[in-house]
Order: structure tokens, then C-alpha cells, then sequence
């Protein structure tokens, strides 16, 4: 589990979702690798890139990019990045995300319920995720369990 979690963020994403089964997840995934990689790399990490950036230096604040262009160096973020598709493709990718088979997790999540290993280890979340009528018979028994224990009503 522990290298779960110190995985890079596609690596994630790849063992979460079947990209193989949902086409249009994967498309909208891979339009998001390339928002990070047009933004991300360059920004956080100084340019030096395949778009006319190949200098760099590091300040005090970090990386700082640097593009060459034709004429003249910029510090500015001269790309044709378009911010409007970035959040219009992330927010696509986030309602694809709560849409069939992990539908029931949203409703879980949304409620700010604790997360039970035992529920993982014995097969009551895998119950609870089959559909969205079973996991909110779920979040109701576990609100009530929450709720006699905050009330100490053993």
C-alpha cells in the first residue's frame, strides 16, 4: 500500500481506473498528462522544453523559465495555453470520475465518513460499492454507528 501511495499521480490513476475499458476516461486522462506536461514541467521546473525554451537557471525561489525565442529571452509564459480548456478538461475528467462503477464512492466521500480497514478487509465496502441503493444503506448504518458512539450508547 505504501507504494500506492509514493506513486507518481498516471501511475495512480492507471491502477484506479480500467483505462483500457473506458475510452473516453482515457482520452480525457491523456489530455490532462498534457496539460501538466505543457505547464507543469515548464513552470515548475525552469524551461527546457521542444518549444524554443533550452535555458534555465535556479534562484533562490527555484526554477525559473526561461524562453529563447527568435528575438529576445522571456521570463513569461508566452505558450498558446489556453486556461479555459485546462479547467474545462479537469472538470470533465472529475464528472467522468463519479459516473458508473464508482458512482457509490462519491456518495461515501461526500459525507465525510471515516474509512474502516476491517470494512476493506472483510468485503463490506466491495458490498457497499455494487450499487448506489446498497451504499447508502451503508453510509446509514455507519452514520448510526458514528452517531451512538459520539451519543455513548452501547
Amino acid at each position: 500500500m505504501t507504494a500506492f501511495a509514493d506513486a507518481e499521480w498516471p501511475d495512480k490513476v492507471k491502477r484506479a481506473i480500467d483505462l483500457s475499458a473506458e475510452k473516453e476516461m482515457k482520452d480525457v486522462y491523456e489530455e490532462l498528462l498534457e496539460i501538466r506536461r505543457q505547464v507543469r514541467n515548464y513552470m515548475a521546473h525552469g524551461a527546457f522544453g521542444k518549444n524554443g525554451e533550452a535555458f534555465k537557471f535556479h534562484s533562490g525561489a527555484g526554477a525559473v523559465p526561461v524562453a529563447i525565442g527568435s528575438d529576445r529571452f522571456s521570463m513569461l509564459f508566452s505558450r498558446n495555453f489556453e486556461e479555459s480548456r485546462a479547467i474545462e478538461v479537469t472538470e470533465s475528467f472529475i464528472e467522468k470520475l463519479w459516473q458508473g462503477k464508482r458512482a457509490p464512492a462519491k456518495a461515501f466521500l461526500k459525507d465525510d465518513l471515516p474509512i474502516i480497514l476491517t470494512h476493506a478487509s472483510n468485503g463490506i465496502y466491495k458490498t457497499a460499492m455494487s450499487s448506489q441503493e446498497m451504499m447508502a444503506d451503508y453510509i446509514k448504518y455507519l452514520t448510526r454507528m458514528v452517531d451512538d458512539a459520539a451519543n455513548m450508547d452501547w
